[in-house]
């Protein structure tokens, strides 16, 4: 899917297969915009994240990216600077850079 894989940001072992948000209950509670923070992870991160998205669902088609982004929009949880950060870290980290051939 990518020229690269991209290994997991929180043990660096394993390749990453989700998108998480890492952040307590309890800060997630508080305020998860100003707490949260979005990674790509492998399932090392399953107990820190209260939301995911699995990177194959997300890339599955250009459809399935726009529905994944529509159904975000809005959501309380996301920052959208801290999640489009980790998009950046993540095409960084797949050497996916023009791949729509732009």
């Amino acid at each position: 899917m990518f020229n690269k894989k991209p290994m997991c940001e929180v043990c660096k072992k394993k390749e990453a297969i989700s998108f998480s948000l890492e952040i307590t209950w309890e800060d997630f509670q508080k305020d998860p915009k100003k707490y949260g923070e979005w990674k790509f992870t492998c399932e090392c991160n399953e107990k820190k994240e209260q939301r995911y998205i699995l990177i194959e669902d997300f890339f599955k088609s250009p459809g399935a990216t726009v529905d994944w982004l529509s159904h975000y929009h809005g959501k309380e949880f996301v920052n959208w600077d801290k999640f489009m950060d980790m998009i950046v870290r993540f095409r960084a980290a797949t050497d996916s850079y023009f791949e729509a051939g732009a």
